[in-house]
């Protein structure tokens, strides 16, 4: 199954075109430094542009960045962002084995982004690749709590067979 894991960076003022190019650049470079790949409003999968549709549309705001994080430059899977996760002999997750996990580097890039002056606050919604699910669990955390939320939130989950669920999440991230 595979996972979405898409967002908004929300910035203090509407960007002037070379401003929100300048920001594009930084929030890519942030990416690149800390191995993760990203894809930026017009550039977004189709996948995940669905998700950010209005009234049959996509327009990008210079208010705002939607992004979506994948695994790497060139792959559009982001699984590997979010594993290990830890199961019991149940099939009850246990969290994210973050000693072998990149997940710490996604709060790092969260961090760095949230250095910048122009960002004021970034939403981060995880989610599995199927309609949208009945409920989101959503919470507003500092950045610092991100690696804790995200391996918390699939405490949640359960295997089914040889799947494995994702939780459904959405976290406002602030400094």
């Amino acid at each position: 199954m595979s996972i979405l894991a898409t967002g908004i960076i929300y910035f203090k003022d509407t960007l002037s075109d070379a401003m929100y190019d300048d920001i594009s650049y930084f929030i890519g470079e942030a990416a690149n430094k800390n191995r993760i790949g990203i894809n930026m409003s017009y550039n977004l999968s189709d996948y995940a542009m669905s998700k950010y549709k209005t009234n049959g549309g996509f327009v990008a705001e210079k208010s705002t960045m939607i992004y979506e994080l994948t695994e790497s430059p060139w792959w559009s899977q982001s699984e590997n962002l979010f594993a290990p996760v830890i199961y019991n002999d149940k099939g009850e997750g246990v969290g994210i084995d973050l000693s072998r996990s990149r997940l710490p580097g996604v709060q790092k890039f969260f961090s760095d982004i949230l250095d910048n002056d122009n960002v004021s606050e970034i939403l981060f919604s995880l989610r599995e690749g199927n309609p949208a699910p009945d409920e989101f669990e959503k919470c507003k955390i500092h950045v610092g709590e991100f690696c804790e939320t995200i391996s918390d939130a699939y405490k949640k989950t359960k295997t089914v067979g040889e799947a494995k669920t994702t939780p459904n999440i959405t976290v406002g991230i602030c400094r």
